[in-house]
């Protein structure tokens, strides 16, 4: 084992005043974790997607959700789901499908239209809660900001794909 492995081998926490190892993944909080991940997901899902026999018509994903078009049909893409779920031990997929010719995704409610256009919203789940804190607060400024820029981004992603779905 070489000295970079050992490094993220050898996270421990503290909870409950126990003290426990972490045996497998990024060590939690680490800066260089979430870069790591993404690589590591950009790799498994190539490799997923071109040992199959059918493609997805678009595969989307920010952090841990992903966005599919999927036109082979339901059958298919349970196999597909699958084929996803038995390649790793601990990566599991979950699917939701469209609903009334609309589907969430991120925070965005993507409705496709009969002309192959699609509609965007703000979505919220239905355990959002509708409250937010005050900007006066003593909470991390950085972290409301950061906040606003991930959802920023989000409407941007959604922007993107729509404008491409579109095409």
């Amino acid at each position: 084992m070489n000295r970079r492995n050992k490094n993220y081998e050898s996270t421990y926490f503290l909870y409950d005043n126990k003290f426990y190892k972490q045996i497998q993944g990024t060590p939690m909080g680490s800066p260089l974790s979430p870069a790591l991940a993404n690589i590591y997901m950009e790799d498994f899902e190539e490799k997923a997607i071109n040992s199959f026999a059918l493609k997805p018509k678009y595969w989307y994903r920010y952090v841990d959700d992903t966005f599919v078009i999927w036109n082979h049909g339901a059958e298919s893409l349970n196999n597909f789901l699958d084929h996803l779920n038995n390649i790793h031990p601990n990566i599991k997929f979950r699917m939701e499908v469209e609903n009334n010719n609309t589907i969430p995704f991120l925070d965005t409610l993507l409705t496709k239209l009969p002309n192959r256009k699609f509609l965007h919203s703000v979505y919220r789940k239905p355990t959002h809660t509708n409250k937010y804190l005050n900007a006066l607060s003593h909470h991390q400024s950085p972290s409301l900001s950061t906040t606003q820029c991930y959802e920023v981004i989000i409407i941007s992603i959604t922007l993107l794909i729509t404008s491409k779905l579109q095409k």
